[in-house]
């Protein structure tokens, strides 16, 4: 199967569907948002849904100097099911509360 027809292929088709939670916070080391991000990309052109949700403590964060990285969000009370949460590296050595 080519991979425009699996790409075509409707969610419900797939093998399985994996949820993802994202935590987006200042100070994230990009390589280490990106590289996870990149595996979860590649297993979704083979045969798994994947639905990513960012979410973080402000809608918005500044990302790489003039970056600015939007659509996050709100961190909920409690986290609902999730298959993965994926929490990337940080530059400081602790976070702010």
């Amino acid at each position: 199967m080519s991979e425009e027809q699996h790409n075509s292929q409707p969610p419900s088709t797939r093998a399985t569907t994996l949820r993802v939670a994202v935590l987006m916070m200042p100070g994230q080391v990009p390589l280490d948002l990106i590289g996870p991000l990149q595996v979860l990309q590649c297993a979704d052109r083979l045969s798994i849904d994947v639905q990513v949700r960012y979410i973080g403590p402000k809608m918005a964060m500044q990302w790489l100097g003039p970056l600015t990285l939007s659509g996050i969000d709100p961190l909920p009370e409690q986290l609902p099911t999730q298959d993965l949460l994926l929490i990337p590296g940080q530059y400081r050595n602790s976070l702010e509360p």
